[in-house]
């Protein structure tokens, strides 16, 4: 039976392979992605680390960068033809693009809190590592 010793240890026994560091790959655009919606893939992912997002994330990106492009395009197409149209009975009325461009804001609003991609998803991190991060007042905190 082998024996233990009591005390100090060696350094030697502790002794820890070097730590390796791999840079993460940034996932790549799923296919059948518009061109556009790719663009937009590319430079979102560029914009934060390579490892923020996650391939569970690659549906809520898929969705987000499709409505980036589709608001994009709805404005366009606002710019182009103006923002009220003829409904064919000498009336006036709001142009079918007004719709989806609201429709792709919503959206754009909703999927890039989940995906913490707004400003205020951002500063909700930044505050809590703040909060996390600062010296508790005293040192019992009910008082």
């Amino acid at each position: 039976m082998p024996t233990r010793h009591r005390g100090r240890r060696a350094a030697s026994e502790f002794e820890v392979p070097p730590l390796q560091l791999v840079a993460a790959a940034r996932m790549k655009a799923p296919a059948g992605l518009p061109r556009a919606a790719q663009a937009i893939w590319r430079t979102t992912l560029a914009s934060y680390p390579a490892d923020f997002f996650r391939p569970s994330d690659a549906a809520l990106l898929k969705a987000w960068c499709t409505a980036a492009a589709m608001a994009d395009e709805a404005t366009a197409v606002l710019a182009r033809e103006g923002m009220f149209a003829d409904n064919g009975h000498g009336r006036q009325m709001p142009h079918p693009a007004v719709g989806i461009l609201s429709t792709c804001t919503a959206m754009l609003n909703n999927v890039g809190m989940k995906l913490r991609l707004t400003p205020s998803a951002r500063m909700r991190i930044d505050a809590a590592a703040t909060r996390a991060n600062a010296a508790p007042a005293s040192k019992r905190p009910w008082t």
